[in-house]
């Protein structure tokens, strides 16, 4: 079964999660309620597609466009997962999605299992139809890459030979006897070299293969035509740069380069500065 990709719905509500705090601050800081940073995707106005009501506040896609932490995500649960499925494609890889759902279950024992794992994800607002897919995904994923620089295993290195897998009995033969009562039931005193041998393989294989996993998968990312379209709309945006403090109730109000008036202040050049001769501001003293 080949791996699919994580719903793009996903991601996005994913990337909102995490980046909470961040996206609340267009609100945070509208005294005077300045519009969402305007943007036109697609002939879509972002600013006008509310995914957020606070209160009174409409929160935007536009302003989710500012979340640093949304890049990220998009790299994370969009960009490296096709990476690796283009790769494994390339490579005719099929993952067993018995093992994966067994590396889930495993995985989920030490937090009290899965369902109280479901529980805490839920908590943070992520829908429970998301989640089942996107935890999948994730495994078959680690699955996929595992697989990949194993097949770099095979070429580059080869079979372990009779010596490393000797030499690996004898430095952990209390850990293979225990794999080999986990794996074969097989009581630990019974379990000999011969026995141990296939997990032995898989071991040494397993230390080879997991250091690596990651420089393969960077030094492979060089190597693609990768375009993130978001990046270029926030180059593009018409944003309010600089907040001016209002010294009577402190409220925040758009500024352009002249000023909340768009006009040049007293005191003050076309450039912004203070205007030769004239003593420094004393804004806040009576």
């Amino acid at each position: 079964m080949r791996i699919s990709k994580m719903s793009y719905a996903a991601s996005m509500l994913i990337a909102l999660l995490a980046g909470a705090s961040l996206i609340a601050a267009p609100g945070c800081w509208r005294g005077v309620m300045y519009d969402s940073p305007r943007v036109t995707y697609n002939g879509v106005k972002l600013d006008e597609v509310i995914i957020v009501r606070v209160g009174e506040t409409d929160l935007t896609l536009a302003d989710l466009l500012e979340v640093p932490q949304l890049y990220g995500f998009i790299d994370e649960k969009l960009i490296r997962p096709e990476i690796v499925r283009q790769e494994a494609e390339r490579r005719n890889i099929v993952i067993d999605m018995e093992a994966v759902q067994k590396s889930i279950e495993d995985s989920m024992k030490m937090g009290g299992g899965y369902e109280k794992f479901i529980e805490s994800v839920i908590a943070q607002g992520i829908p429970r139809v998301l989640i089942d897919d996107d935890i999948r995904n994730y495994f078959a994923q680690q699955e996929t890459m595992t697989a990949v620089v194993g097949q770099e295993f095979d070429r580059v290195h080869g079979p372990p030979s009779e010596r490393q897998i000797r030499e690996a009995w004898d430095r952990d033969a209390g850990y293979f006897q225990a794999k080999a009562l986990e794996e074969y039931g097989i009581s630990s005193s019974d379990v000999t070299l011969d026995i141990a041998r296939p997990l032995i393989v898989e071991k040494i294989k397993y230390d080879w293969v997991q250091p690596r996993i990651a420089q393969y998968f960077t030094d492979l990312r060089e190597t693609l035509d990768i375009e993130n379209y978001l990046v270029e709309r926030i180059d593009s945006m018409d944003r309010v740069v600089v907040p001016l403090v209002s010294e009577s109730s402190f409220d925040l109000e758009p500024m352009d380069e002249h000023g909340a008036d768009g006009e040049t202040h007293e005191g003050q050049t076309d450039a912004g500065t203070e205007a030769p001769g004239e003593p420094e501001s004393n804004a806040g003293q009576e």
